[in-house]
C-alpha cells in the first residue's frame, strides 16, 4: 500500500511537472500577450490537469478491482479535474 502511495505520488509530480511545461510552452508558442495574473491562473489550471490524470493511472495498479471499476474511477476523476480546470480558466 506504501508503494501505491509513493507511486502515486511521483507520477502526480510528474504530471503537474509535464502539464506547466506543456502551458508554458504553448504560451511561448503562441506568443501570448496575457496578463501575468492569467499566465499564473493557466499554470496552476495546468498542474492540476496533470497531476489528477497522471496520479489518476495508479488506480490501475490496485489489482482487487476490475477493469470496468478502474476505469470509471478514472473516468470520473479525469472528468471533474477537466470541469475543476474550465471553471478556473473559464
Amino acid at each position: 500500500m506504501k508503494d501505491l502511495i509513493r507511486k502515486t505520488i511521483i507520477r502526480a509530480l510528474l504530471g503537474a511537472v509535464i502539464g506547466i511545461g506543456i502551458s508554458i510552452s504553448l504560451h511561448v508558442f503562441f506568443n501570448g500577450y496575457a496578463d501575468a495574473y492569467e499566465v499564473v491562473i493557466q499554470l496552476v489550471g495546468s498542474a492540476i490537469l496533470g497531476m489528477v490524470n497522471m496520479g489518476a493511472i495508479s488506480i490501475y495498479d490496485i489489482e482487487s478491482w476490475g477493469l470496468l471499476r478502474s476505469t470509471v474511477t478514472h473516468f470520473v476523476l479525469s472528468l471533474s479535474s477537466f470541469l475543476l480546470a474550465n471553471s478556473l480558466l473559464g
